[in-house]
């Protein structure tokens, strides 16, 4: 059923079908309410399917489902009204009460968009917690003295109340001083952190200062790769399920589901003196936080003895070590890495030098210590081959790798990137999100309202920006785009194909509001206008403004139309030429 709802005309037909009769049904409403007749009411346009006439209105089911349409009698002096509606005309209507009607429509798709989301709280809204999965080294939030597992509270007294509030906060303060309050093993403490300062393109396609705290979401997994298999039995792709050491004759044990705790239980264990460490491994890759079905467990006991006393004189450590102090240690005494950079698997064209189970660790001259690396790099690379150095067996290698060309969506267009072909043994795993259900309707109304509001002053800010110039008319979509997404949503769940219902609905309210003849707003020009003068303008000037409006919804249908194609030219030719195979 879902295959065959996603298909992008069923999509478009689907959720067109639903905003545009919603609006219309929104004027329909307002009309009835201010004594306007009626001449049509229809869902869907073209020849009518089923229809029935009561009280002098057509209601009627036609064959195109794209929505559907309102007559209203009586719309222009100029029109032959049916006996029926006389004295019930929209001009002869009451200034307020044409007003009324003209922003009844767009105000049901502000209505549709709140009900959905209110709905959205009433079933439950799923929250990624503001957990620290990972803090990129000498970023401002490891000099900050904030650790992986920290769990923001605030932020300059502003309660976060998920990882999407924690981004949105700091991506807005760059080189902004933060007063941040976090939770570290049930202890509330507090720092300041200063977002570093990086230009990037918005979702709305603005090129604006950004700040970057340096976190990621997600833990790396504590699945291993070994340079030096010699020490021990550990094998590259093994995961570490538990630790466990000796300390003042108590025997501690920790489970592990991440590669963050197998470095703190390492790090408590260094600073309790322990001389060796039983280390149980699993050959299954653990890519989730799953300790259920482990399999095969063996045992590796590793021997510390004064290598700790000789890492800290070497490194000129005074102090205990730190996670990255323990990571390294680890690494240069048992041959022990996470395999977040540890290739499982390589695709044309990067096949021809790199192989299963390198370990990349440069791109170019720069060192690869997480994902901010690697994607940042490769995204100033932005060349077709990149120098970089792996270990393999051991040994370090450096070799130029050829990239593969992509095809990147923005919203200011098109872009080339090269990509780097290869999957990872290691992966980032991520906690369970936690739902946040609204069982009084009024709370949940509450929260429909602000996300409604919300999404409508981002979407003025777009237009303002298209308007000023500062977000590129690229980013301008049409009906193509509309039925593509509109079928990716229904292919990825009703849950994404409401959200861009109400999305799109809301795009509705705004730009329906937007004073370009044809459009409600310019309709409302019109009636302020006439308020102003105390007389409607003449015909002719009626006529001429409607003229200037058709021009300008052209002139946009053909903008977003070619901006679709330049888009998605080469799927819909794909698609098209499918259907003769």
């Amino acid at each position: 059923m879902l295959e065959f709802l996603s298909h992008p005309i069923i999509g478009i037909v689907l959720m067109l079908g639903i905003l545009i009769f919603v609006h219309e049904f929104g004027h329909y409403i307002a009309a009835k309410a201010c004594g306007v007749g009626v001449e049509v009411f229809s869902i869907g346009f073209g020849p009518n399917i089923l229809s029935f006439t009561r009280k002098g209105t057509l209601y009627q089911i036609a064959c195109i489902p794209l929505g559907g349409f309102v007559k209203l009698a009586g719309a222009s002096p100029i029109e032959n009204v049916p006996s029926y509606f006389e004295g019930q005309e929209m001009y002869k209507a009451s200034l307020w009460k044409r007003a009324f009607i003209l922003f009844a429509g767009p105000f049901a798709n502000f209505l549709l968009a709140g009900a959905v989301y209110t709905g959205f709280a009433m079933n439950g809204i799923e929250y990624r917690a503001p957990v620290l999965g990972w803090v990129k080294q000498d970023s401002p939030a490891d000099k900050a003295g904030l650790l992986p597992r920290d769990q923001i509270l605030s932020i300059d007294g502003k309660d976060i109340k998920s990882w999407a509030d924690l981004e949105k906060f700091v991506s807005q303060s760059p080189g902004k001083n933060l007063r941040i309050s976090f939770l570290r093993d049930s202890k509330k403490l507090s720092t300041v952190a200063t977002p570093a300062v990086v230009l990037k393109e918005n979702h709305i396609g603005e090129e604006k200062n950004q700040g970057r705290l340096g976190i990621l979401f997600g833990f790396i997994s504590p699945v291993v790769t070994v340079s030096e298999s010699n020490k021990h039995e550990i094998k590259t792709g093994a995961s570490i399920t538990k630790v466990s050491y000796e300390s003042s004759s108590n025997i501690y044990e920790s489970n592990i589901s991440t590669w963050d705790q197998f470095l703190k239980a390492f790090q408590n264990l260094l600073a309790a003196g322990s001389k060796t460490i039983d280390v149980f491994t699993t050959e299954k890759n653990l890519k989730k936080l799953d300790q259920t079905n482990l399999g095969n467990i063996k045992k590796h006991t590793l021997f510390i003895g004064e290598l700790y006393e000789k890492f800290r004189i070497n490194k000129n450590i005074k102090n205990s070590l730190n996670l990255y102090q323990v990571e390294e240690f680890i690494a240069e005494n048992y041959g022990l890495h996470h395999s977040l950079f540890t290739i499982e698997k390589v695709e044309e064209p990067a096949d021809k030098s790199l192989k299963v189970f390198d370990r990349i660790i440069k791109l170019g001259n720069k060192k690869i210590t997480d994902l901010f690396d690697l994607i940042v790099t490769l995204e100033e690379n932005n060349k077709s081959f990149i120098d970089i150095t792996a270990e393999r067996q051991g040994n370090l290698i450096k070799q130029s790798v050829e990239l593969r060309q992509v095809i990147q969506q923005k919203a200011s267009g098109k872009e080339n990137r090269f990509i780097l072909p290869v999957s990872f043994l290691g992966v980032t795993t991520y906690p369970d999100p936690f739902v946040e259900r609204y069982d009084n309707i009024f709370s949940a109304a509450s929260y429909g309202l602000k996300q409604t509001l919300e999404n409508s002053a981002m979407i003025v800010k777009a237009l303002a920006g298209i308007v000023s110039g500062s977000v590129p008319v690229q980013s301008i979509g049409g009906p193509i785009l509309i039925a593509k997404v509109a079928g990716d949503s229904v292919k990825a769940g009703w849950d994404s194909f409401l959200r861009l219902l109400a999305l799109i609905s809301i795009n509705l309210w705004v730009v329906n509001l937007i004073p370009i003849p044809i459009l409600d707003g310019g309709q409302l020009v019109l009636v302020a206008v006439e308020a102003i003068r105390r007389r409607p303008l003449s015909q002719k000037a009626m006529e001429n403004f409607q003229k200037l409006g058709f021009i300008m919804i052209m002139a946009l249908v053909v903008l977003s139309t070619y901006n679709d194609l330049n888009r998605f030219w080469t799927s819909i030719l794909s698609e098209f030429v499918g259907y003769f195979k």
